[in-house]
């Protein structure tokens, strides 16, 4: 398995039981763009890749505040 792969699966696997269709676009477009160089992706796919993102981060330190006590 290569590193984007393994990037992307775990990803997958931090993901919420349920998301929004925005949500589920923005995951499918930053994927795409993992195995597309940064020049080939259309400037929409850069701006779901980035909300991507974006929500992985929030994901990330919400997960950070539950586990503080």
């Amino acid at each position: 398995m290569t590193d984007k792969q393994q990037q992307i699966l775990d990803a997958l696997n931090a993901l919420p039981d349920e998301m929004d269709g925005d949500e589920i676009d923005a995951l499918i477009c930053s994927i795409v763009g993992a195995y597309i160089s940064d020049d080939q992706v259309p400037d929409y796919l850069t701006y779901l890749g980035i909300k991507t993102s974006m929500i992985m981060r929030r994901m990330m330190e919400e997960a950070n505040k539950g586990t503080k006590h």
